[in-house]
């Protein structure tokens, strides 16, 4: 009966602490191409994502690769926290047509992104994990009355990915993984067509949960080479919502099919020696099934008219055991943009970027562990452009932006060995 209570008290407490991401999930500026989050892993923050699709023995990895879960012995919980700090600014801004005339400022918008992770190995092979993320967002805000009003003041994209995951080690050399899951998204996008009429937008709002799923493997052809691949389902959303348009405030329903993107990333983890371990991936996200969603029901004929195409992102990075305690960590990536040049605007004023990384991990103990990572993104200058056939109205801008991100994690280890490794077999009494 001990035995019992004490592993039922265990299971609600790793699933108390996954609940946390839920009502934080909240995101509002994405740094991974387009609008992806991938700021799912503070260890992973700070090689730049290298060989994050790769058995580590971390569980964060499992965000990119299910099958990683069996690098992680027992039962631990894992909470991530990063602060996204991006700046967009403006220069050059040129318009025509009824257009306002204040400045843009800043639009970036600084964010908060949780994310949380369990795990527990069952048997020697079988393992059980539960995560709660949030792989997509997007925020930027213009000043009220600016330039840009007509088009855009306002977008914003939130998401929230719940998953369960089953991995197993099929031998020393492969293990696979698969995840079923769920996920929230939440769209608000507004916009002052006229500079007369400031105070009349025309708002559009929609949301959706609809069904995704992971899959991956690892393999280790020999001792001290892991190689990582995973894979993240594309997730059909169809967006239920209204639209406002001035100047009244009546709200008229409309629905839109919006597609998020299918991912695969490849890892890779070489061990050099006892101390030092380089690091290499490479990811590519499917951004061209995103071309223009029509807002079916909306009175002013509008649609979303995103018509991106394929982004990449490489990165190489390594680890250095200091002791049995302390392992630091760097790392460097390059990312291709998916945003064309022909559809750049405001809402996602988004080009290639380099990243350079740094961080550490340390066990405080031999249950806690903390993780820290810090990224600068190097965003190359890009142009804005944007207009509105109905008004006559456009502005066309040049964009200098760049990004800082930090990230935090705490990992605790509830248990070493496998759950029901040792326990006394089971007497069935009638």
């Amino acid at each position: 009966m001990k035995r019992m209570i004490s592993k039922t008290g265990l299971l609600c407490t790793v699933t108390s602490l996954i609940g946390l991401g839920v009502f934080a999930g909240s995101i509002e500026e994405a740094k991974a191409g387009a609008f992806g989050i991938r700021e799912q892993s503070a260890i992973g923050q700070g090689v730049s994502f290298a060989g994050v699709a790769a058995t580590s023995g971390e569980l964060s990895s499992m965000f990119w690769n299910p099958a990683t879960i069996t690098g992680v012995e027992g039962t631990r919980t894992e909470s991530i926290y990063s602060y996204i700090m991006p700046s967009s600014e403006l220069s050059n801004i040129t318009t025509s047509g009824p257009a306002a005339q204040g400045d843009p400022g800043d639009v970036g918008l600084a964010a908060f992104v949780p994310g949380s992770y369990a795990s527990m190995q069952m048997t020697d092979s079988l393992f059980l994990g539960l995560s709660v993320n949030a792989p997509f967002g997007l925020g930027t805000k213009a000043n009220f009355g600016s330039k840009s009003s007509f088009h855009s003041r306002t977008a914003e994209i939130k998401s929230i990915d719940v998953k369960a995951t089953i991995g197993y080690r099929v031998s020393e050399m492969l293990s696979l993984g698969i995840g079923l899951g769920a996920q929230y998204i939440d769209v608000r996008m507004n916009a002052f067509p006229s500079p007369l009429a400031p105070a009349a937008p025309h708002e559009l709002l929609g949301d959706d949960i609809s069904p995704n799923f992971t899959a991956g493997l690892n393999f280790t052809p020999v001792e001290g080479t892991d190689i990582g691949i995973g894979f993240r389902s594309a997730v059909f959303h169809t967006l239920n919502g209204t639209e406002q348009l001035p100047p009244t405030s009546a709200l008229t329903g409309v629905t839109a099919k919006l597609t998020m993107p299918e991912k695969v990333t490849i890892g890779l983890r070489q061990r050099v020696d006892d101390a030092f371990t380089v690091l290499a991936g490479f990811e590519w996200t499917n951004w061209s099934r995103i071309g223009t969603s029509p807002i079916v029901g909306s009175k002013a004929g509008t649609a979303l008219v995103l018509e991106y195409k394929d982004g990449w992102y490489a990165s190489l990075g390594g680890e250095y055991a200091f002791d049995d305690q302390l392992t630091l960590r760097a790392g460097v990536g390059y990312e291709h943009s998916p945003v064309q040049d022909s559809h750049r605007n405001l809402r996602l004023p988004d080009e290639n970027r380099a990243w350079v990384s740094a961080g550490f991990s340390y066990d405080v103990t031999d249950e806690w562990g903390i993780d820290f990572g810090y990224s600068h993104l190097f965003v190359e200058d890009a142009v804005v452009h944007a207009s509105n056939s109905g008004t006559g109205a456009s502005y066309r801008a040049e964009a200098e932006s760049k990004v800082d991100i930090v990230s935090a994690s705490l990992r605790y280890q509830w248990k070493s060995e496998p759950m029901f490794a040792g326990d006394d077999p089971i007497e069935r009494k009638y």
